[in-house]
Protein backbone atom coordinates (compact mmCIF):
# COMPACT_ATOMS: atom_id res chain seq x y z
CA UNK A 1 0.00 0.00 0.00
CA UNK A 2 1.31 3.44 -0.91
CA UNK A 3 1.61 5.98 1.85
CA UNK A 4 1.41 9.69 1.38
CA UNK A 5 4.74 10.98 0.14
CA UNK A 6 5.80 14.25 1.74
CA UNK A 7 8.12 16.73 0.07
CA UNK A 8 10.41 17.92 2.82
CA UNK A 9 13.53 20.06 2.74
CA UNK A 10 15.66 17.08 1.70
CA UNK A 11 13.42 16.23 -1.28
CA UNK A 12 13.17 19.86 -2.37
CA UNK A 13 16.98 20.13 -2.29
CA UNK A 14 17.25 17.01 -4.46
CA UNK A 15 14.69 18.45 -6.87
CA UNK A 16 16.59 21.73 -7.02
CA UNK A 17 19.79 19.83 -7.88
CA UNK A 18 18.04 18.16 -10.84
CA UNK A 19 17.02 21.55 -12.20
CA UNK A 20 20.45 23.12 -11.65
CA UNK A 21 21.78 20.70 -14.28
CA UNK A 22 19.52 22.27 -16.94
CA UNK A 23 21.22 25.59 -17.66
CA UNK A 24 18.33 26.86 -19.81
CA UNK A 25 15.91 26.92 -16.87
CA UNK A 26 15.02 30.27 -15.35
CA UNK A 27 12.55 29.11 -12.72
CA UNK A 28 10.72 26.01 -11.47
CA UNK A 29 7.48 25.89 -9.51
CA UNK A 30 5.85 23.11 -7.50
CA UNK A 31 2.07 23.26 -7.84
CA UNK A 32 -0.94 21.03 -7.38
CA UNK A 33 -1.63 18.86 -4.35
CA UNK A 34 1.93 18.89 -3.02
CA UNK A 35 2.14 22.68 -3.12
CA UNK A 36 -1.21 22.99 -1.36
CA UNK A 37 -0.22 20.41 1.25
CA UNK A 38 -3.06 18.07 0.29
CA UNK A 39 -1.49 15.14 -1.56
CA UNK A 40 -3.12 11.75 -1.50
CA UNK A 41 -1.40 8.42 -1.97
CA UNK A 42 -1.85 8.49 -5.76
CA UNK A 43 -0.82 12.13 -6.26
CA UNK A 44 1.85 12.85 -8.80
CA UNK A 45 4.33 15.66 -8.27
CA UNK A 46 3.35 18.62 -10.46
CA UNK A 47 6.16 20.91 -11.58
CA UNK A 48 6.12 23.88 -13.95
CA UNK A 49 9.31 25.05 -15.64
CA UNK A 50 10.25 28.27 -17.39
CA UNK A 51 13.00 28.15 -20.01
CA UNK A 52 15.06 31.15 -21.04
CA UNK A 53 14.51 32.89 -24.37
CA UNK A 54 17.55 31.26 -25.95
CA UNK A 55 15.90 27.83 -25.72
CA UNK A 56 14.49 26.65 -29.03
CA UNK A 57 10.76 25.90 -28.54
CA UNK A 58 11.28 22.75 -30.62
CA UNK A 59 13.47 21.45 -27.76
CA UNK A 60 10.83 21.94 -25.04
CA UNK A 61 9.33 18.46 -25.34
CA UNK A 62 12.66 16.62 -25.17
CA UNK A 63 13.73 18.67 -22.16
CA UNK A 64 10.32 18.13 -20.55
CA UNK A 65 10.57 14.35 -20.98
CA UNK A 66 14.11 14.31 -19.55
CA UNK A 67 12.91 16.22 -16.48
CA UNK A 68 9.89 13.94 -15.98
CA UNK A 69 12.13 10.86 -16.08
CA UNK A 70 14.77 12.39 -13.78
CA UNK A 71 12.20 13.54 -11.22
CA UNK A 72 10.33 10.24 -11.31
CA UNK A 73 13.52 8.31 -10.61
CA UNK A 74 14.61 10.71 -7.91
CA UNK A 75 11.30 10.80 -6.06
CA UNK A 76 10.18 7.24 -6.71
CA UNK A 77 6.77 8.38 -7.91
CA UNK A 78 5.16 9.85 -10.98
CA UNK A 79 6.04 13.42 -11.86
CA UNK A 80 4.39 15.79 -14.31
CA UNK A 81 6.27 18.73 -15.81
CA UNK A 82 4.52 21.61 -17.57
CA UNK A 83 6.44 24.07 -19.74
CA UNK A 84 5.19 27.54 -18.81
CA UNK A 85 6.61 29.08 -21.99
CA UNK A 86 3.83 27.35 -23.94
CA UNK A 87 1.13 27.09 -21.26
CA UNK A 88 -2.19 28.90 -21.45
CA UNK A 89 -2.87 32.01 -19.40
CA UNK A 90 -5.13 30.19 -16.90
CA UNK A 91 -2.54 27.52 -16.06
CA UNK A 92 0.24 30.12 -15.76
CA UNK A 93 -1.90 32.10 -13.34
CA UNK A 94 -2.77 29.04 -11.23
CA UNK A 95 0.90 28.04 -11.01
CA UNK A 96 1.99 31.55 -10.02
CA UNK A 97 -0.89 32.08 -7.59
CA UNK A 98 -0.84 28.71 -5.83
CA UNK A 99 2.57 27.27 -6.62
CA UNK A 100 5.86 27.45 -4.78
CA UNK A 101 9.03 28.55 -6.55
CA UNK A 102 11.52 25.76 -5.79
CA UNK A 103 14.29 26.88 -8.12
CA UNK A 104 15.38 30.12 -9.69
CA UNK A 105 18.54 30.52 -11.71
CA UNK A 106 20.91 32.57 -9.54
CA UNK A 107 21.91 35.00 -12.28
CA UNK A 108 18.38 35.81 -13.35
CA UNK A 109 15.19 36.93 -11.68
CA UNK A 110 12.25 36.20 -13.98
CA UNK A 111 9.72 38.60 -12.46
CA UNK A 112 8.90 40.00 -15.92
CA UNK A 113 7.39 36.66 -16.92
CA UNK A 114 5.33 36.52 -13.74
CA UNK A 115 4.00 40.05 -14.23
CA UNK A 116 3.13 39.40 -17.90
CA UNK A 117 1.40 36.11 -17.02
CA UNK A 118 -0.78 37.76 -14.39
CA UNK A 119 -1.75 40.63 -16.72
CA UNK A 120 -2.50 38.13 -19.50
CA UNK A 121 -4.78 36.15 -17.16
CA UNK A 122 -6.76 39.20 -16.06
CA UNK A 123 -7.06 40.36 -19.68
CA UNK A 124 -8.53 36.95 -20.54
CA UNK A 125 -10.76 36.70 -17.43
CA UNK A 126 -13.85 38.48 -18.89
CA UNK A 127 -13.78 36.14 -21.90
CA UNK A 128 -13.37 33.11 -19.64
CA UNK A 129 -16.32 34.27 -17.53
CA UNK A 130 -18.56 34.72 -20.61
CA UNK A 131 -17.63 31.26 -21.87
CA UNK A 132 -18.45 29.72 -18.48
CA UNK A 133 -21.76 31.61 -18.31
CA UNK A 134 -22.66 30.34 -21.80
CA UNK A 135 -21.86 26.76 -20.86
CA UNK A 136 -23.89 26.99 -17.64
CA UNK A 137 -26.80 28.50 -19.54
CA UNK A 138 -26.79 25.61 -22.02
CA UNK A 139 -26.62 23.07 -19.20
CA UNK A 140 -29.57 24.70 -17.43
CA UNK A 141 -31.61 24.66 -20.65
CA UNK A 142 -30.80 20.99 -21.18
CA UNK A 143 -31.98 20.05 -17.69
Amino acid sequence: MWGIFVLGEKELEKISNVFKKESALLAVYLFGSYASGNPHRYSDVDMAVLFDKTTNPEDYTDKQIDLVVSLGRLLGREADVVVLNRAGSFLKYIVLKNGLRVYERPDRNERDFEARAIVEYFDFLPIKNRIEEGILSKIKKAI
